[in-house]
């Protein structure tokens, strides 16, 4: 059955609700990562939709066995045994996570991905949808760009330092594992696309609450405690007004289209909610998987700078402190890759964390009618009843204390390698 024209513009009224960059994208696609291939996929080209998946699979396996197969017989031999017994573990684990990827990617994006998208232009139709989608892109393009460089900066050291250190045939062999960080980093920058999709509409709405809370008028005797007018203060975002209050409203001259916004917010913070039930089924398990890849590598190149630094492992030819260096770096793109998650998830939290603020000073300070009062209660009680959160598969939650747990984490594993295996 053929799609009406009807349908095909909801379609992409939905899908550009969302914009994802077209390199990132395209870079999905390649990966069979996308969910929007899944979605397009879905209707046309069926026989190549699922050879092009198998294909990719059967491609990292046989590779991932080679790989294997030539470090076993060329290069562990070489290696210190608790260097070769994390790359071991991370080659199989990296293959398994890939598909796994694969498998969340085709179900939610063959299946959920519309209705997700779908829901967003929802929203975007009382926030703003413009405004919101060209913020999100000048910022995710910055996130885009610095993982990017990251990536292509520590592979190329790393690069370098097994060629000096090992000559040409073994880095070669051993660049398969660059991809899968680059897998990862793919999946991350699609998981923090998501995350500011969310970040920045609950930004919208507490504007919102602000520009209302700006054009309020005090209770008598309550102009004093008036913080959130203070430019200086925390709640500003480029929207209070002067802090004399002299360009203050009445909120009686808010105009209806304004009006009209404030009795939908708690239905758009409940689709929000839901939009974050589905990145949490979409990439709960594959942060997680991705996070515990990131720890063994940060293990293995912990273990190893300290190793090449005591001179308990040795290099075919000397390289000097360019491997130690390289190490280094590729230690820090593990670690931005997961900061870079954990810092929008963060700022996702403050946000909701403004809005009750927001609402709290509004009630005690200011002088809204009955009507708004109730509403910006409700919106309240929503807020602290619903809060926005972003987990591992429910085990983990996306936050500053986990990047403290892992690093105690990540410490305790290395000195335990350090004492235990030679």
């Amino acid at each position: 059955m053929r799609v009406s024209a009807l349908d095909n513009k909801n379609k992409n009224e939905a899908n550009n609700s969302i914009r994802p960059l077209p390199f990132l994208n395209t870079m999905l696609t390649i990966f069979g990562l996308s969910c929007e291939f899944h979605q397009r996929c879905q209707k046309y080209l069926c026989t190549f939709y699922f050879f092009y998946l198998a294909a990719l699979c059967t491609l990292f396996g046989f590779a991932s066995v080679f790989v294997l197969t030539y470090k076993m017989e060329f290069v562990n031999k070489t290696l210190n045994k608790s260097i070769m017994l994390t790359d071991t573990i991370q080659t199989v684990y990296d293959y398994f996570q890939y598909i796994v990827d694969i498998v969340y990617s085709f179900r939610y994006g063959r299946f959920f991905y519309h209705v997700y998208a779908k829901q967003y232009s929802t929203v975007d139709r009382i926030l703003g949808k413009e405004m919101i989608c060209i913020a999100i892109e000048e910022r995710f393009k910055k996130s885009c760009i610095f993982l990017m460089m990251l990536w292509f900066l520590s592979s190329l050291c790393d690069f370098s330092a097994w060629v000096l250190g090992y000559g040409w045939i073994i880095p070669i062999v051993y660049s398969l594992s660059y991809v899968f960080v680059l897998i990862k980093i793919l999946t991350t920058l699609d998981l923090t696309s998501n995350i500011m999709h969310i970040q920045f509409r609950v930004r919208t709405i507490s504007d919102i609450i602000q520009n209302y809370y700006n054009s309020a008028k005090c209770l008598p005797g309550m102009a004093a405690c008036d913080t959130v007018r203070n430019n200086d203060w925390f709640y500003c975002n480029g929207n209070s007004k002067k802090k004399d209050g002299s360009d203050a409203q009445n909120d009686s001259n808010l105009n209806k289209e304004e009006i009209n916004k404030f009795h939908f917010l708690s239905a758009c913070y409940l689709l929000i909610i839901e939009q974050c039930s589905y990145i949490n089924q979409m990439f709960g398990m594959r942060i997680l998987l991705n996070s515990l890849s990131l720890f063994i590598d940060m293990v293995k190149c912990l273990n190893l700078v300290i190793r090449m630094m005591v001179g308990s492992q040795h290099t075919l030819y000397n390289a000097g402190y360019f491997p130690i260096l390289s190490t280094i770096v590729r230690l820090l793109t593990c670690i931005m890759i997961l900061s870079i998650v954990v810092i929008h998830c963060e700022k996702t939290y403050r946000e909701s964390d403004r809005i009750v603020s927001l609402i709290d000073n509004l009630v005690i300070i200011k002088d809204p009618d009955v009507g708004m009062r109730e509403t910006m209660s409700d919106l309240r009680n929503l807020v602290q009843s619903r809060p926005i959160n972003f987990h591992l598969a429910n085990v983990l939650r996306l936050d500053y204390s986990l990047m403290a747990s892992m690093a105690s984490v990540v410490t305790t594993y290395t000195i335990i390698l350090l004492q235990t295996i030679t």
